[in-house]
C-alpha cells in the first residue's frame, strides 16, 4: 500500500470528530463529484484505491484536502474500509463510508449523525429510500432482501438495509472486531460480530441515486458475489451454533433481575436487599470454593484467629457485596447517596490543568457508585474505566451500561489483552486532558504482564499495565479508594500524585515494581480498616513468603517476590 497524498492530514484531530473514508475501485468517473461533496461535511475526506485500473487519481489531483491511498492490487472493499479505518483512527473517533458510484448523497451524513443516541456507540446504517423504484435494478432488491435475512440467522441486527454502504463506525470498537472478510462480504459480517459483541446497529434514513441501466458503475458479480455472501453466512452460522451463548439459566437471571427491580419500585428497597441477602446466603452455602478464597485471604489479614472467626469474615464479606446493588437503586434518587473524600485537591489541580492522570481503582468498596458521584461532582470530569469483559454477568454488564449513560466511556478487556486501538483510545484520552482508571489488583487474563509484590505476608501478582501506561504517557499515577461507610455513606480518598521516572529499561522496571509495592502496601492498610469491603472473589494470594507451610496448601519455603 501507497500513500500518495498527505493532503488534509491532521484536519478534524480533535477527539470525537468524524472523518469520511471513500473505498474506490475503477470508479474515476464519478468519484470526484462524491469527493467534493464530501468535503462540504467539514470533515476531513480520505479516498482508498483498492488497485483500479482507470484513471481515479488524476480525477482527484486538482482537489485539495484529499487523502489518497492505494492499495497495489486490488483486495477487496472490505480490505479498503480497513485501510481507511486506520488511517482515519489516527484523526478521528467515527468513520462515515460512502460509496464512490454516486448513489450516496453526502449531506445525508448529517441524518446519521443525529441518529447517534447520547452516550452509546452504534454502527449506524443508512437505509435507503426508495429501493423499490426505477432504476434501481432487481438484482438490488433480492440482494438486500437475502442479506437481511441471513445477517438475522447468523446472529445479526435486524435491519432493513443490511448492504448500505453508507455507515458511520465507531473506529476503536470496529477495528478490534476481528473481521475475516477483505470483499463486500466485509459489510456483512461487521454487523453480526458487532451484534455479538454488544455493540448496537441503528439505521437512519438516506436518499439513494441509481444512474440509469448502462451508465452505473458497478463491480457486483451476480454468480460469485452470492457464492461468497452463502459462504460468510454459513461460517457465521456455524459460530453462532457451536459458540458458547447465553443459557437459558442466564436469560433468567435476567428477567428475574429485571422483575425484582420493578417490584423494589413498587414496594421499597428493603425487598430487593432482602433477596440480594438471600441470593449472597445462597452462594455462601453452595460454592465452598469461593468460601475458601475468603477463608485464606481473611487468615492473611487477620492471623492468629479461629477458623469459624475466617468463616464469620467470609460471611459478612458475601453480605457486604449486596450494597452495590442496593445502592446503586439508591444512586437514581437525587441526593441519596452521600460522600466525603481526602485527597480531593490532588485530583481537582491535574483536572484544572488538564493534564491527564492515571486513575488506579481497586477491588475495595463500589468503583460505579464513586464513578457516578465525582461524574456529579464535576461535570468537565472525562473518564475512560478499563474493565474486565464478563459478558455472563448480566448484573455487571447493566451496571456498564449506566455508567455508559452517565458518559462516562468503557473499554471492556478481554483475557487477551485487548487490542491495540484500546491502548490508542487510553492515550487519546490522556492528551486531551482525561482521566484513565485501571484495575490496580486485578489480572484479566494469563498473557498479560505481571509485576509480583509482596502483599499480607504472600506473594501476589498485580498487572503491571497501569504503571507501564502512567510512566509511558507521563502523567501522574493516583491511587483511589471508594469505600462505604454507613447506609448511604462513602469515603473517597484520593493518594498524591505519583510520577514514575523514565530512565533506561532496567530503571524502568525497577519504577514499575517499586510503584506496585507502593499500591499494594496502601491497600493492605486501607484493608485492614475496611475488611468487609474486599469484593475480590477470584484467588489472590500466592505462596506465603515466611517459612511455615499454609494451612490451607501445605506449601512452604522461603521465598521472594521476584521468584
Amino acid at each position: 500500500m501507497t500513500d500518495e497524498a498527505g493532503a488534509g492530514r491532521g484536519q478534524n484531530a480533535a477527539p470525537d470528530r468524524f472523518a469520511v473514508v471513500i473505498p474506490v475501485f475503477n470508479h474515476g468517473a464519478t468519484v470526484a463529484a462524491v469527493a467534493r461533496d464530501a468535503l462540504a461535511l467539514g470533515f476531513a475526506v480520505i479516498v482508498v484505491d483498492d488497485g483500479s485500473t482507470d484513471n481515479g487519481p488524476a480525477a482527484l489531483g486538482a482537489i485539495q484536502g484529499i487523502r489518497w491511498l492505494a492499495h497495489d492490487t486490488n483486495q477487496g472493499k472490505g480490505a479498503a474500509l480497513l485501510t481507511g479505518f486506520a488511517a482515519a483512527a489516527e484523526i478521528a473517533d467515527w468513520a462515515i463510508t460512502l460509496d464512490a458510484d454516486g448513489q450516496h448523497l453526502p449531506a445525508d451524513a448529517e441524518t446519521l449523525i443525529r441518529a447517534i443516541p447520547p452516550g452509546s456507540r452504534p454502527i449506524v446504517v443508512g437505509r435507503r429510500l426508495g429501493m423499490d423504484a426505477d432504476p434501481v435494478p432487481w438484482t438490488s432488491r433480492f440482494g438486500r432482501g437475502f442479506s437481511n435475512f441471513w445477517v438475522r440467522v447468523s446472529g445479526g441486527p435486524k435491519i432493513n438495509d443490511s448492504q448500505s454502504g453508507f455507515r458511520i463506525y465507531p473506529l476503536p470498537e470496529t477495528l478490534a472486531l476481528d473481521v475475516r472478510a477483505r470483499r463486500y462480504q466485509y459489510e456483512i459480517e461487521v454487523l453480526v460480530k458487532a451484534c455479538r459483541r454488544q455493540i448496537p446497529v441503528v439505521e437512519a434514513p438516506v436518499r439513494v441515486s441509481y444512474a440509469a441501466k448502462g451508465e452505473r458503475i458497478s463491480h457486483f458479480r451476480p454468480f460469485v458475489d452470492f457464492c461468497r455472501n452463502t459462504a460468510t453466512f454459513r461460517r457465521l452460522i456455524m459460530r453462532r451454533m457451536f459458540s458458547r451463548r447465553p443459557s437459558r439459566t442466564h436469560r433468567m437471571k435476567r428477567l428475574f433481575y429485571s422483575i425484582l427491580t420493578t417490584a423494589t419500585r413498587i414496594f421499597g428497597l428493603w425487598l430487593f436487599a432482602l433477596v440480594a441477602k438471600g441470593i449472597a446466603a445462597g452462594y455462601y452455602l453452595f460454592f465452598p470454593r469461593r468460601v475458601a478464597v475468603g477463608i485464606r485471604f481473611y487468615r492473611a489479614l487477620f492471623p492468629g484467629r479461629s477458623r469459624l472467626y475466617y468463616r464469620w469474615c467470609t460471611w459478612r464479606q458475601f453480605q457486604n457485596f449486596t450494597s452495590i446493588f442496593t445502592d446503586r437503586i439508591l444512586l437514581a434518587k437525587a441526593d441519596a447517596i452521600g460522600y466525603t473524600y481526602t485527597g480531593w485537591e490532588h485530583l481537582e489541580k491535574i483536572l484544572d490543568e488538564k493534564r491527564g492522570a492515571v486513575i488506579l481503582m481497586s477491588h475495595l468498596g463500589n468503583w460505579e457508585i464513586a464513578a457516578h458521584l465525582l461524574n456529579r461532582r464535576r461535570k468537565d470530569i472525562r473518564l475512560l474505566l478499563y474493565m474486565g469483559a464478563r459478558e455472563k454477568k448480566e448484573i455487571e454488564g447493566m451496571q456498564k451500561a449506566s455508567l455508559k449513560e452517565s458518559g462516562v466511556r468503557i473499554i471492556a478487556v478481554d483475557a487477551n489483552g485487548g487490542s491495540p486501538f484500546d491502548v490508542v483510545e487510553g492515550i487519546r484520552m490522556i492528551e486531551s486532558g482525561g482521566l484513565v482508571s485501571l484495575a490496580g489488583d486485578r489480572v484479566w487474563g494469563e498473557s498479560l504482564r505481571t509485576v509480583p509484590v509482596r502483599f499480607l505476608g504472600h506473594k501476589a501478582l498485580l498487572p503491571e499495565g497501569p504503571h507501564l501506561f502512567s510512566l509511558l504517557t507521563g502523567v501522574p499515577l493516583l491511587v483511589f479508594f471508594a469505600f462505604r461507610t454507613g447506609r448511604g455513606q462513602y469515603h473517597f480518598t484520593f493518594s498524591e500524585p505519583i510520577f514514575l521516572p523514565r530512565t533506561d529499561r532496567g530503571g524502568r522496571r525497577r519504577a514499575i515494581e517499586a510503584s506496585a509495592q507502593a499500591y499494594a502496601d496502601r491497600l493492605a492498610e486501607t484493608l485492614r480498616n475496611n475488611p468487609f469491603e474486599w469484593y475480590h472473589f477470584e484467588p489472590f494470594l500466592g505462596q506465603p513468603l515466611e517459612a511455615s507451610p499454609d494451612p490451607d496448601t501445605g506449601a512452604g519455603g522461603a521465598e521472594t517476590p521476584g521468584t
